[in-house]
């Protein structure tokens, strides 16, 4: 649920519903290492790794410039994204990793965003070195409302922890029915209703913070960024977060289950 970013990608005309889409196939490696939240250490779970050959456990923004390929489809892009890698637990303690289907998209999209005074903030190309964190590896359930209520969110559905819960999304896959909303669901349904209703895979979905208070990084690696108000649908900076970053949305498609007769359950 991190990504490293070591490069300035993109610019959107303001107003416009617009975004860019990066597709990478390929995965650079599967490891415990966090050069931002763990670095140097072995970290606490495994991640998918897509994006530069130069990540390692301390890896710095040169490194990722330096790096000699990425695994992503753009060739320039040297940024790196990586997520949990997601797991069948069998019943008898066994794990078989779960395979990944078309690989991992990274949204960069134009969403309008206001600072706290109202005025709408332009988007801005992301500097070398920006480290961004979403989601909490020590979190194990959701404890909002369920379903989302309806926009406009305010008071305690608009808090930074309200609003850092509603950014990770697990979607249920089935293209013989309409898809689900983008961050319809914020739990991993059981194994039961996987099989049932998500006969082509879940969709893991991760909503990035967008506003920014400028500094590439921060102690928590987090509170240099925040999220709009309003969560993927953009709203109001907090006060002092007075840049926008672009909003990042990363989606990871997986199977659902292993073989017919697995009796697996899924989990990080």
């Amino acid at each position: 649920m991190k990504s490293s970013f070591s490069a300035a990608l993109l610019a959107i005309a303001p107003l416009a519903a617009a975004y860019w889409r990066l597709e990478c196939h390929g995965v650079a490696g599967v490891a415990m290492i966090d050069p931002i939240a763990d670095p140097n250490v072995t970290a606490a779970h495994a991640h998918t790794i897509k994006g530069a050959s130069g990540l390692s456990k301390d890896s710095t923004a040169q490194d990722l410039l330096d790096s000699d390929c990425t695994s992503c489809q753009i060739l320039q892009d040297k940024s790196s994204y990586w997520a949990p890698q997601l797991y069948f637990q069998n019943n008898n303690g066994s794990t078989m990793m779960v395979p990944e289907v078309a690989g991992h998209i990274t949204y960069y999209k134009y969403t309008p965003v206001y600072n706290s005074n109202g005025t709408l903030m332009y988007p801005e190309a992301m500097p070398n070195g920006l480290r961004a964190i979403s989601g909490d590896k020590l979190r194990r359930n959701f404890s909002l409302p369920v379903p989302d209520p309806p926009r406009p969110w305010s008071g305690s559905d608009a808090t930074q922890a309200a609003l850092a819960q509603k950014a990770i999304g697990f979607n249920c896959l089935n293209y013989d029915k309409p898809p689900e909303d983008t961050l319809y669901r914020h739990t991993l349904p059981d194994k039961n209703y996987l099989e049932q209703n998500c006969k082509d895979g879940i969709r893991m979905e991760i909503l990035f913070p967008q506003c920014w208070d400028g500094r590439l990084d921060s102690p928590d690696h987090q509170s240099h960024l925040a999220f709009p108000d309003q969560g993927i649908d953009g709203g109001h900076c907090p006060e002092g977060f007075g840049h926008n970053t672009m909003q990042l949305l990363f989606e990871t498609n997986s199977l659902t289950k292993l073989r017919k007769h697995s009796s697996s359950a899924v989990k990080f």
